[in-house]
């Protein structure tokens, strides 16, 4: 693996284990907390797709 890659990895794993603690703690109605999960998670592959895209990687 690369050293960015690994850099990267080593930085969102616990962004997102914190993320999902944190909401698993949280006393909300069942939609708004699979809301609040979805959307980042959604908005994140978007945004990944929209990179690939644009950059001509997506389609080789």
């Amino acid at each position: 693996m690369k050293s960015s890659k690994l850099a990267l990895m080593v930085a969102l794993v616990p962004l997102a284990a914190v993320y999902f603690g944190s909401l698993s703690t949280l006393d909300s109605a069942f939609v708004a907390k699979s809301l609040l999960v979805v959307l980042p998670v959604q908005a994140g592959a978007c945004a990944y797709l929209a990179y690939r895209y644009w950059s001509g990687r997506l389609l080789r």
